[in-house]
This record gives C-alpha cells, structure tokens and sequence, in this order.
C-alpha cells in the first residue's frame, strides 16, 4: 500500500468526485506536519523490545516456557535438533565471544546499558518478572550470567510469540504473550488454533528478521550520539533481492535476481524424519520442513562446543558467496593499460600489479555481514614459480594466527572516540568507521597487489576469500573470560578458516598458448562487467580505467543492457552528462522497464546541479521503485528547488517510511517546513536531522586512524596496492 501511494502521489493522480459542470468547492489543505520521530518508550530501553502484557496482570511472565523449547520438542522434534546448535539458541551467556563483550559494556557503561544487547541476545534475562505494569530484568543484575535463564538465547516461544516488528531493528519486536497449550494432534481445529497462535503474519517479511538484524547506537550505549551499527536490513532492502531484480533500489543492474526474503536463504528446506510434525512435502515428494539451524557464517559457536557437523554445514552455507577472479595485470610502467590474466605475459624481474576481482554473487546484502567489525575476512593470495615453489604471498598468518596488517580485509574498523580501534566487540566504544570494505549485493571490488615477476617463469598465482568468524586474538579472549556461564576454558580450540571462493591463473605462457580469459571461468562478458563495476568504486580520478573495460563488455554483449548502464554510471562520475545519457537510451532500448535507466538520467543531472532537469526522471524512478531512498532524496531536493516544498513533503515522507532514520531526509523535510512557514514541524524534522547526521568528529578520527593504525591509510582509498611478501 505504501508504495502505491507514493507512486498516485509522484503521478499527480487525484480523484475529485466533481462533475464536469460543476466548480470544485474550495477548500484549504491542512498544514503538512513532520513525520514522527522515533522515541523509544520501551520500557526496557536501550533496548526497543515491546511486551503486550495485556493478559498477564500482575502475574508474571512465564520465562521458563518462554526460553525453554521441551514443550515443543514431542512434535518437533527435527526442528528442536536443528535449532540446538544453532546461533539463536547459542546468543546468551553461554555464547563466550558475546558474554565478552557485553560484559565491557556493563563494566564501562552500567549493567543497565547491556539491556540494549539483551533484546536480540537474552530475551529471556530481559522479560524476567515482567508484569502487566512493572519490569525488573535479570539482564539488570550483576550475576546475570549464573541465572537458569542465561543459556536460554532465542528459543521457539521468543519468536513465535512475536505479533509485530520494527523495521528501525534493535531488538524493535513485539510480544504477545500467551501461555503455551499443547494442541491434541488428532484434532483438526486445536491443530487449526495452534499455528494460527504460533505463526503470526508479522514472521513472513523479513522486516521480522530485520528487527534484530538491524542495529544503532545511541547516545546511552556509546556515550556520545548516534551511530549505524550492524544492518543487513537497509541493504537487502536498497538492493536487488528485496523486490527483484527489475525493481533494484540500487544502481546495480541485476535483472535475473528472484525477490528473496531473509527466511527463503537462511531457512531452506530440510529433509525432515516421520517424526516432524510441521514436516511438508516438496516438489519431489520429500518430506521436508524449514531449516531452523540458521545458517549463515558463524562457525565460531560450533568450534568451541566441538560440534563438527554444524561447522561443516556452515561452511557449505559460506562456499560461493562470493566469487574471486584474478582478472589481469597492469605493467607499473603503464597502469593505466589492461591486459587479461589468461593470455599476458611477464618477463622476469618485470614489476606488475595483478588485479584481483571479488564479487558478491550470492549474497542478499553485503558481504561480509553481521558484526562485521569482528569477522575476519580477507584475501590470501599466492605466487608459485615454475618450480612449484612459493615466491611471494599475501594474507598469510603468523605462528600465532594472526593475520598481518599488509592482508587486504572485508569488514569495517570501528573506531572509538580517541580514534582507535575498538577490536574487541567492545560496542560502547563505537563512535566513527575507519573503513569500510564491504561489498553490497551484485557490486564487486578491485583488489591489487605489486608483483617483481621471478625468474623462473611462467608463474602460477591462486586467490582465496578466506573467512574466519573472529580473530585469533579476540578468540582467545573470548576462551579466558570469566564473563561467561561456564568457567574459562583450559586449552581454547583453533577457529576454522572457511574457503569461500577460489581462482587460479598461469601468467608468462605465451598468448598464442593461452588465448584469452579461460572459458571455464564464465562468460567473459559478465566477468569483464564485473571488473568494471569494482573500478567504478574507485577515487574520482582512477574512474577512467574502466573505460576500456566496458568497451570489450559492450563489444562482446551488445543485446545486454550491463554494460550500457556501467558504462552511464562512468559518465556520471566523469560529469558527461550527454554522453551518460546516449548509454542509458541504448539501456532503454534493451530493457524499457528497469528504473535504473530513469534513476540514472536524474542522478546525472543531480550532480552538474542541473535539479530542474533531474525532476522528471527521478518522478518516473520513484514510482517504479518507491523503497528507493536515495531517489526519494534527490526527488525531494529537486522538488524544492523547482519550488514545490508543500509537494515534496509526502514524498519525503513516504521515504521516511522506509528509512525513518535518513538524515538527508529529515534534513530536507526540516527546509521545507521553514519555508512554509512552519517552524515548529521544522525543531521536529531538525532535531531528527541532527541526531542521525554524520559525527563532526568522523574526519579527525579517520585521520587519527591513517596516521597511527597500520593499514588503515591503504584500507581507507577504495583502490589501493597491497605489497607482495616473501614467504
């Protein structure tokens, strides 16, 4: 419905109810007011977490069944399995990296602080003795790790009992408590009445997902202002999966891409046993029910409870995520100057860079994810001689396990408010990203290293993404805390090292040996593409190299619209404005229906401040992708300018639905209130502004950062040159 009114709203289309021969009656449109900020009135803030307790009274809440899944298990008993080992139920006390670091939080910020971590974490500790009128949380207490609750995590009646779910995350649910009754399973209706209790309506989107899986800071948690933490919400939501390719928020051309929801990825069926109640037949005649392990990328939990098998699964879950290509080379006498791996050739002694492209193939939002502050994720790469031998590597560890700063890394340094790095899970000490290396869905990274080419010729060069849950350093902080409900650990496993893509390449055989890019890798069109797309995120003045790129990506598919639409996307950046558009009406042509084209053609005029231009097109992307935020923005600014403030608040609004905490937004919505006049809805939309805004201190911390913390200088240019080691 949301997106249908703001699509009637940009059309113009209005139903009067006057007829032909009639004058309209005048009357006057009420005064617009700001759009609502968001207060938490939890009582259990910082948390977000709602209690309906409308039938509890004075009673209680009955923690007990809420967190203990017995009652569950004689009907569901494959699904009981599954979710043991799983990370939902291994989220509280018991989980020793998470016991570490809210412990700093309640050492450095009050046991009462650590209520934020327990609304997705320990559901159980922060409901306990709950009443109708009254909260008394364990999660409060000093010894909150001995409770009988502390090992409950996320159990079946935690989710189940959830009727409501903020998008704006932080543990933003609701629950509707009502006392579990087992259904007789030989009667029809108790079955009927016992899903309807257990499956609200609110468990299909993935904004139920997103309720925990969506994160900021605040001002009571940090101790200095708001901050985005972990999000995997907002960038599935702006990219290709959430709607499908076709209705792709972001300027990343995928049309192949299936709407997919958080649950059609981590929940994929299971083969189930007769004794699963919930089990259903699949298309093959299967008996199969949803996943309840989780999977995704944590093989940290199941390594330190020695359970093999869940580590196996979850590094199936992480293989292909991403794919890595090691796509050519550029001569440091000429970098500007492309040649592809598969047929170039080196002389020894010869100094090359080797470009490295990782792309995000199949994964619904960034890659990495979660806390990406403390996954270890990098790029291992390794020349071998013609003797076999290893001659120069990167991303190597040490004897301690430590991965070395020259390692290029996916994820984001968290800084805190001194400028450096916050390692330990430590969220209290978050104030300012020092980096950020993530991937977004369908985009792509450059990755380069300096090679002096050995004599003995020809070279063979392997790529590897490697992830590992957490640090070698942080894991052994986690094995020693006293944090946690067990005692600290006598001998502390080694975490696994997950492979998620893998590519290798000959360089120095001769071209007519070789040939071109080899076949087997894919179609070289899409591959080239890629490339292009991880250029494309490099610093304004390196932009030009994937000129040529999307030449040959042109050359080789004319009848696709990629690599036109990459091709707009470099003329945006390089401010050719005429030339973007003739790539974008060749687009057209090839696919008349995606909005990028549009969205395109208005952010290209956006950025030569040419906005009254920009106002048609960004109409006609909004209406096709109203969950689009950054068109909305760009909407409601051109809107302004051409003098339609009263017109560009709805607009702005229904951005706001998707994402209330969008400063350039309320930002906007703020000037429009001033100038019509308006100025208390205009405090309202300011002091929203003010709070989501950027941290004035975020420059100087970043410089801090880049003087003082190795890697964080090369880390911080999104195209940058990684130095080759010895082994």
């Amino acid at each position: 419905m949301r997106a249908v009114a703001i699509a009637l709203l940009i059309s113009g289309v209005a139903a009067c109810g006057t007829r032909a021969n009639k004058q309209p009656p005048v009357s006057i449109a009420p005064a617009p007011t700001a759009f609502a900020p968001l207060v938490n009135t939890s009582p259990f803030a910082p948390a977000f977490t709602r209690l309906d307790a409308t039938a509890l009274g004075a009673e209680k809440l009955d923690t007990g069944s809420l967190g203990d899944p017995i009652q569950c298990v004689g009907c569901h008993a494959d699904v009981a399995a599954q979710w043991e080992p799983s990370a939902h139920h291994n989220s509280s006390f018991s989980n020793r990296f998470y016991a570490l670091a809210v412990d700093l939080t309640r050492k450095h910020r009050g046991n009462k602080v650590s209520r934020w971590c327990g609304g997705c974490h320990d559901p159980s500790l922060l409901l306990a003795n709950a009443t109708g009128s009254s909260v008394d949380p364990i999660i409060d207490r000093d010894d909150a790790k001995l409770s009988p609750r502390a090992g409950d995590g996320i159990a079946c009646l935690v989710c189940h009992s959830v009727t409501d779910a903020a998008r704006t995350g932080g543990g933003g649910y609701l629950i509707k408590w009502r006392p579990f009754r087992e259904p007789d399973t030989k009667d029809p209706k108790q079955v009927a009445e016992h899903k309807l209790a257990m499956k609200a309506p609110a468990m299909k989107g993935a904004d139920f997902c997103g309720s925990c899986h969506k994160v900021s800071l605040h001002e009571d948690v940090n101790g200095k202002r708001w901050l985005r933490g972990q999000n995997d919400f907002d960038p599935w939501e702006q990219g290709p999966y959430a709607f499908g390719g076709q209705k792709n928020a972001s300027p990343i051309y995928a049309p192949e891409v299936e709407p997919k929801r958080c649950q059609d990825c981590h929940m994929k069926p299971e083969l189930a046993s007769d004794k699963e109640l919930a089990a259903k037949l699949d298309a093959a005649g299967h008996k199969v029910v949803k996943s309840h392990r989780f999977l995704a990328a944590n093989t940290a939990l199941a390594a330190f409870s020695g359970d093999h098998e869940t580590v196996a699964l979850q590094k199936s879950a992480l293989a292909g995520a991403v794919r890595v290509d090691v796509v050519g080379i550029r001569r440091m006498a000429s970098m500007h100057t492309f040649e592809d791996a598969g047929s170039a050739s080196v002389a020894a002694g010869e100094q090359v860079a080797i470009d490295v492209v990782v792309e995000n193939t199949n994964v619904g939002h960034k890659f990495p994810t979660g806390t990406v502050d403390s996954n270890e994720v990098w790029l291992a790469l390794d020349v071998y001689d013609s003797k076999g031998a290893l001659v120069a590597r990167s991303g190597a560890l040490d004897a301690s396990g430590n991965l070395g700063s020259e390692a290029h890394r996916f994820g984001v340094l968290q800084l805190d408010g001194t400028g450096k790095p916050a390692l330990l899970r430590d969220a209290h000490r978050f104030v300012a990203p020092g980096w950020d290396t993530t991937i977004g869905p369908k985009d792509a990274r450059v990755v380069r290293f300096a090679l002096t080419a050995p004599s003995a010729l020809p070279l063979r060069i392997s790529a590897r993404v490697l992830y590992r849950k957490f640090s070698a350093a942080y894991a052994l902080a986690a094995c020693k805390t006293d944090a946690a409900s067990a005692p600290p650990m006598t001998k502390c496993p080694e975490l696994p090292i997950a492979e998620v893509a893998r590519d290798e390449v000959t360089l120095g055989v001769a071209p007519e040996v070789r040939g071109g890019l080899a076949a087997e890798k894919g179609e070289r069109w899409r591959r080239l593409d890629a490339y292009a797309r991880g250029l494309l995120n490099a610093l304004q003045e390196e932009v030009g190299d994937a000129d040529p790129i999307l030449a040959e990506v042109i050359k080789l598919a004319p009848d696709k619209a990629h690599g036109f639409i990459d091709l707009a996307r470099l003329r945006i950046r390089q401010g050719r404005t005429a030339d973007a558009d003739r790539a974008l009406d060749l687009a057209a042509k090839l696919d008349p229906v995606t909005a990028i084209v549009p969205d395109l053609r208005g952010v290209a005029r956006y950025e030569v401040y040419r906005l009254a231009e920009a106002l048609e097109p960004l109409k006609v992307a909004v209406a096709r992708t109203p969950h689009n935020v950054h068109a909305v923005e760009l909407l409601g600014e051109a809107m302004q300018l051409a003098g339609d403030d009263r017109g560009s608040i709805p607009i702005l609004q229904a951005g706001l639905f998707f994402d209330p905490e969008s400063a350039q937004l309320r930002h906007l919505e703020a000037l429009a209130f001033d100038k019509l006049g308006l100025p208390a809805e205009a405090d309202i939309a300011r002091a929203a502004y003010l709070r989501y805004r950027r941290d004035d201190d975020t420059p100087k911390l970043r410089t801090i950062c880049k003087a003082t913390v190795p890697g964080c200088n090369r880390e911080a240019n999104p195209l940058h040159l990684h130095d080759l080691e010895a082994p």
